[in-house]
């Protein structure tokens, strides 16, 4: 179960493979058992990310590029 404080949505900047210059301001969410990230940006676009497949997390300095497959 997630923690009440995680549920309410928050504001962040979201980026598209290959594009990792410009962000589009989106809206984030958390399900409430946990399981997907979801997120809407301006045009009201929905997409979801399945949390188990989540990598990195690093931010400003020590963010990296993601090596291809």
């Amino acid at each position: 179960m997630v923690q009440a404080y995680l549920i309410p949505s928050a504001s962040g900047s979201g980026h598209n493979h290959g594009d990792s210059c410009n962000g589009t301001p989106v809206t984030l969410r958390v399900d409430v058992k946990g399981f997907f990230l979801y997120w809407v940006d301006q045009n009201h676009e929905m997409d979801m990310l399945d949390i188990a497949t989540i990598r990195d997390v690093r931010t400003g300095q020590y963010a990296k590029k993601p090596r291809p497959y």
